[in-house]
């Protein structure tokens, strides 16, 4: 199926179903995906070999510009946050720390209101400049799409393999916000069926939240084209239903 990648390295405000009126930041590049995950659902495609991307981020003194003239332009709508996305996962750029540290100073000069927010895999966080980068932002949304192992590394295919308990401690390390997202689906890769809604999988990752104590629970599902065709959404009264379990453990949960 089509997918998309973001054609802008400062885009919007758009709204965004999860975050409001957003202006998007996207560090990479605009030509391929770059990620350490590769996702079965992912809106940007699949992920390619590392060496087969010839530009995989934005230089740091251009984004500084076009940050600055993102913000101002966007001062007479009005916009509810400034967010990490774009076309892979934002805390490989290498200068990460300094455009961290450089969106923080727009922000507090053109709207000291506004939210700094990063959305990221976790698999970074243990790395000593991306936990500097954490005193800029304000809220680190953060995937978790199963409660086990086995079901995440193949629903979220990273090109190395994910521990959900290694995750936890860097979760648990952090001191800003902590939001956590989960995208609910069903499919079929190389003849493995696969549910994340399954009542086993949902008591392991309730167990997860338990543990994290995260500021919101964030749930939904698939609304645009995947690269796996096989994927199928869930249906909004499961995602509520889910979501109301989650409240049950006394966390805040959105479903959207």
């Amino acid at each position: 199926m089509s997918t998309f990648l973001f054609s802008e390295h400062v885009f919007g405000p758009i709204k965004s179903r999860r975050l409001g009126r957003s202006l998007g930041v996207n560090l990479l590049s605009t030509q391929d995906k770059v990620c350490n995950f590769d996702c079965l659902y992912c809106e940007c495609g699949y992920t390619k070999e590392p060496g087969k991307i010839k530009h995989k981020y934005m230089s740091r003194d251009d984004l500084f510009k076009m940050l600055e003239e993102g913000i101002k332009n966007s001062l007479e709508n009005g916009i509810d946050e400034i967010t990490f996305a774009g076309n892979g996962e934002p805390t490989l750029h290498p200068d990460f720390l300094e455009i961290a540290k450089f969106m923080a100073q727009m922000r507090d000069e053109y709207c000291e209101d506004d939210q700094i927010v990063l959305l990221t895999n976790g698999t970074t966080l243990h790395k000593s400049q991306i936990k500097s980068a954490m005193d800029f932002i304000d809220t680190i949304a953060i995937k978790l799409d199963a409660g086990t192992d086995d079901l995440l590394n193949l629903i979220d295919s990273p090109l190395s393999p994910v521990h959900i308990s290694e995750l936890v401690e860097k979760i648990q390390s952090l001191s800003c916000s902590v939001t956590i997202q989960t995208m609910f689906i069903k499919g079929e890769k190389n003849g493995i069926r696969f549910d994340n809604t399954s009542e086993e999988n949902i008591l392991s990752w309730m167990n997860i939240l338990q543990q994290l104590e995260p500021e919101e629970v964030m749930i939904y599902s698939v609304s645009r084209d995947t690269p796996l065709e096989s994927i199928e959404a869930i249906p909004l009264e499961k995602l509520k239903e889910i979501a109301r379990r989650v409240e049950d453990l006394g966390l805040k949960t959105l479903v959207v």
